[in-house]
């Protein structure tokens, strides 16, 4: 979750609405509903005052290190957002973003959080790979990077974890035809097998974090 969103949900658990909040802190309510949004971003003294307001803990409005745009991307992302923007009238903005001037500024911004680019190609009905470059395609995401070194790395790393993972289980993709034919294909591609392959995979996550903190890596780092 973003930062706004946290302070969103820690609101909603209040009981307050933004005109409730914006009285406690002593601040217009269009300010809440910038912050929610993550149009804006409180600065840490502010985000104090907000806790203490919610009475939650500060640490519980915090959403870690925040993403930001590359410069490089950046530059592509502004152009090809200014393009879009074009193709809508005030009213398609509005009734998208909830108001008339929801990307004031943006185009004035030193680093564009990732969070937001998201969220205004949600907005504007296009996906965050056209947007920043990654296809020329508006409709299309992408599972792939522009690197072709890079790319087989991942590819072979992708295949070598599934085919771990296959042989573990015994369902062997090479004999999937064999298992239908002698009527063993649901032996073998058991959903119940599958789904605690997935339980294990998800409670695994945490002895990784672990791994890879002490190899002084992040949990995301390619």
């Amino acid at each position: 979750m973003t930062t706004g969103q946290r302070i969103r949900a820690a609101r909603k658990r209040a009981g307050l609405t933004q005109a409730d909040l914006a009285s406690k802190l002593g601040i217009p309510y269009q300010s809440i509903g910038q912050w929610e949004r993550d149009v804006r971003n409180p600065k840490y003294e502010t985000l104090q005052r907000i806790a203490d307001a919610l009475e939650t803990p500060l640490s519980g409005l915090l959403s870690g290190p925040e993403k930001y745009l590359s410069p490089q991307v950046q530059t592509v992302f502004i152009k090809r957002f200014l393009d879009v923007l074009n193709t809508y009238d005030s009213a398609d903005i509005e009734a998208a973003t909830g108001s008339t001037h929801p990307y004031d500024n943006l185009i004035d911004q030193d680093n564009i959080l990732l969070s937001r680019a998201k969220k205004i190609a949600d907005e504007l009905g296009v996906t965050l790979d056209y947007l920043t470059g990654l296809t020329d395609e508006p409709n299309v995401s992408i599972r792939s990077v522009k690197d072709p070194q890079l790319q087989d790395a991942v590819d072979d790393a992708d295949v070598d974890l599934l085919n771990k993972v296959h042989d573990l289980c015994g369902m062997d993709t090479d004999v999937i035809a064999e298992n239908y034919a002698t009527g063993n294909l649901n032996a073998a591609w058991n959903p119940r097998k599958i789904r605690i392959v997935q339980e294990y995979l998800h409670d695994s996550r945490a002895i990784l974090e672990k791994l890879f903190a002490a190899a002084g890596l992040d949990v995301q780092d390619p």
